[in-house]
């Protein structure tokens, strides 16, 4: 936020079917509350410096006179 970028994304751990178990033994259990927090934590800091683009995007808005 300091250096002036007009987006951020992040990306959440996604585990499909097919990974769960590699994922499980690779990183341990995936704690679904803790993702939730984590999300939490970034809206709390982004908005509403931040507008939402989608779950994952946000987006500043970009003044005519930059």
């Amino acid at each position: 936020m300091d250096i002036g970028v007009d987006q951020i994304t992040y990306y959440p751990l996604m585990v499909s079917d097919s990974t769960r178990q590699v994922v499980s033994q690779t990183l341990g259990q995936v704690d679904y509350h803790k993702e939730e927090q984590f999300y939490h934590q970034i809206v709390k800091r982004l908005v509403p410096a931040y507008r939402f683009s989608s779950a994952w995007c946000f987006l500043q808005e970009v003044s005519q006179y930059r």
